[in-house]
């Protein structure tokens, strides 16, 4: 018997443009995320089809391979097939992964790929989808759903895209849907038109190129944006800097230099640099006035503790952006430049000569009351009172905000938290205020910079 070169041409072809596919995805979209993820288990899978069909046709065309090889490699082959069709769904669902239905839609997709599989594996003895004598195959009463499994795979999929389409921008439901039109029409093809041409893989192999403009990390358009909105932001900076600072300077009291519009901007600012640390910066700052107030320091200590709050992270903005928004653990080389913001942070605050204090609490909130800290190493009172307690808010924050690298803590386990760390990395004075405020329920994060203002500064929102 003569292999088919025509059709192996075909599958060879596509073997090798899923595997480049494939390359190029670990290369270029190396950050894990679900959409990407799915896609990759998706080529994954589609190689191994096209590997199967390709291997089949060979053990057909041949005699000197025994009949159980054929038997094999067609059972992978639908194997593959039937999960490649259900993994269409399930990169469809990794677009609606925060939607409250996705658990339930990802179950049932994982459900009718077990029954699938289950199948499969009954059809070796039984042949009730097909049957592999050496001379070619046989249908069984269930070979329909060959063509049952992806016309319903591109259904529920259609009406994914449909029934979520806000969440879509207009190209990415295009392309979608083209995908869904390219998966379908190989399969269709070949069973009415092209009998003898292999074109299950090709046109599904077609879709996942499309598949590519689609690719994205979570909020990826909302993220290039930021990246751009970043790079302008720090090339304007000093300018910006210089220009608050001329302003903060025409006050007549330094607890009034840092106006509303100013600490709001600056938060702003921070914000825009660490994407998924929203309301951190207000939070901090809110959470250390607080902390000053329950260690009965005087409101305009208060004031003060909250300006430098706002600011503690303003160093992020000279660090490389690439270590900013990686998130998650950070090799030694990345940590060590995180570790610069402290000293970037004050050398840009301290530009405001009318209150040098200003840049303490970014100088020194990551000292720990031990020694172990950085960037100076300062123990116990060495650290100033100011960064102690920032510190201790910035810790508590940290732990209880949700990042998209790691969960939120409860309250509860932050606090337990905080008690196990006093003494070593917090002022234990520190720590019983924050761990009392926080018992008795004082604190709520969230408050926005002109309600921080009327708390803590009172009602005119500065202090006299």
């Amino acid at each position: 018997m003569q292999l088919n070169i025509y059709n192996t041409n075909f599958e060879a072809g596509t073997l090798v443009l899923m595997i480049f596919l494939y390359a190029y995805l670990r290369v270029k979209y190396y950050n894990k995320s679900a959409v990407n993820d799915a896609l990759r288990r998706l080529v994954v899978v589609e190689i191994i089809a096209t590997v199967m069909d390709l291997f089949s046709s060979i053990t057909i065309s041949f005699d000197a391979f025994p009949a159980w090889t054929n038997v094999l490699s067609n059972t992978l082959y639908y194997l593959a097939l039937m999960t490649t069709s259900t993994m269409v769904v399930i990169y469809i669902l990794a677009f609606i992964k925060d939607r409250p239905h996705y658990p339930r839609l990802l179950f049932a997709s994982k459900a009718v790929l077990f029954i699938l599989g289950l199948l499969v594996l009954i059809n070796i003895p039984t042949g009730i989808i097909c049957r592999f004598p050496k001379e070619g195959y046989i249908h069984g009463p269930l070979y329909w759903l060959l063509y049952a499994v992806p016309g319903l795979s591109i259904l529920v999929s259609f009406v994914l895209i449909v029934t979520y389409r806000q969440i879509f921008t207009k190209s990415q439901k295009i392309v979608l849907l083209m995908i869904l039109l390219f998966s379908g029409a190989g399969p269709l093809l070949q069973a009415f038109f092209f009998p003898n041409i292999l074109l299950s893989n090709v046109t599904p192999a077609i879709s996942m190129i499309l598949a590519l403009f689609t690719v994205v990390s979570p909020n990826y358009n909302e993220l290039e944006a930021q990246r751009a909105e970043l790079e302008e932001r720090r090339n304007s900076l000093s300018k910006e800097v210089a220009a608050k600072t001329a302003e903060v300077m025409e006050k007549e009291e330094r607890s009034e230099l840092l106006s509303k519009q100013i600490i709001a901007s600056l938060a702003e600012t921070i914000d825009a640099v660490t994407i998924d640390k929203q309301w951190h910066t207000e939070n901090v700052a809110y959470l250390s006035s607080l902390i000053a107030k329950e260690l009965g320091l005087s409101r305009n200590m208060q004031y003060r503790i909250y300006c430098m709050g706002i600011v503690h992270d303003i160093g992020i903005v000279g660090v490389d952006e690439d270590v900013v928004l990686k998130g998650g653990k950070y090799t030694p080389e990345e940590a060590d430049e995180m570790k610069k913001h402290a000293e970037i942070g004050y050398r840009i605050l301290s530009r405001i000569e009318e209150i040098p204090e200003i840049g303490t609490g970014a100088l020194y909130h990551h000292e720990h009351f031990d020694g172990t800290g950085y960037p100076k190493g300062l123990k116990g009172e060495e650290i100033p009172i100011e960064a102690r307690i920032i510190g201790a808010a910035d810790a508590y924050d940290g732990m209880t905000e949700q990042r998209s690298y790691k969960d939120a803590l409860s309250k509860e386990e932050a606090i337990a938290e905080i008690q196990r760390c006093s003494g070593t990395q917090f002022d234990p004075h520190v720590a019983r205020a924050l761990v009392l405020l926080l018992k008795r329920g004082k604190y709520q994060p969230g408050v926005s910079v002109e309600d921080a203002f009327l708390k803590v500064a009172g009602k005119g929102g500065t202090l006299k």
